[in-house]
């Protein structure tokens, strides 16, 4: 029998309220593997954000764990976590959050320089990476000066560079034209599948939640579904449903 790929992220019966609200969260638990990448969905207020932040470390669960690997984030300061941020997560933004005052190999080399622990890129995956996104006329110019999918790319080169085990994009390609968003979709399929990246991406797009591997649908802060995309008939129902709720 063949084994499941390990279980990069994990969260664990986690609950997460604010004020006197209902919950944004109750008792959701899922993992998150090597090579996978999933699509989290649901309407707005469905709890996608707050999970997002969550996973990352960005804020704590009232009740429950979350996981990396081997380290539990509600077990280290502020600090700690954030150095965990550095070192193991990749971060790609709607909004691309590009230093206009930099080039685009500045920005791509960027998080090395930040965090405890300054590091130096590995120049045979940089130059992958560059070859890959196919953006080597970009790297010596301002984000200002590229389009939304170059700087989109070089976005992901920055999230990749030095290699974590998971990756979070928040609607990466909310700010694309369909084209484009699907050729950075079909990257960032690559990428997970070739190099055994995990990847949680939050979509409202149902077309970008169709060329991932799994798709989570978020409701009332629960999980409503827990689909792979290998099961196109259940997918497309479910598609369908959130496209006209």
């Amino acid at each position: 029998m063949t084994s499941l790929p390990r279980a990069v992220l994990e969260a664990r019966h986690v609950h997460r309220t604010y004020g006197t609200g209902p919950a944004a969260l109750t008792d959701v638990s899922a993992e998150f593997r090597a090579g996978s990448l999933t699509a989290v969905m649901g309407p707005s207020g469905s709890g996608k954000s707050t999970l997002l932040h969550l996973l990352s470390g960005l804020d704590d669960a009232d009740h429950g764990e979350i996981r990396l690997g081997e380290t539990a984030l509600g077990d280290l300061d502020e600090d700690a976590r954030a150095e965990l941020r550095h070192q193991r997560m990749g971060f790609v933004f709607q909004g691309f959050n590009l230093l206009p005052g930099l080039t685009g190999l500045e920005n791509i080399r960027l998080p090395l320089r930040l965090g405890r622990r300054p590091a130096t890129a590995d120049p045979q995956w940089e130059t992958y990476l560059i070859d890959l996104l196919d953006i080597a006329d970009a790297l010596d110019r301002s984000p200002t000066q590229l389009s939304g999918g170059q700087q989109q790319r070089i976005a992901i080169a920055r999230a990749l560079l030095h290699r974590p085990d998971v990756v979070f994009a928040d609607e990466p390609t909310g700010s694309l034209d369909v084209a484009t968003g699907r050729n950075v979709l079909g990257l960032f399929s690559s990428l997970v599948r070739e190099h055994g990246i995990c990847m949680v991406m939050v979509t409202h797009d149902p077309v970008a939640a169709s060329m991932c591997d799994r798709v989570l649908v978020l409701r009332d802060g629960t999980i409503e579904h827990d689909l792979a995309t290998t099961a196109p008939e259940d997918l497309a129902r479910l598609l369908i449903g959130h496209v006209n709720a």
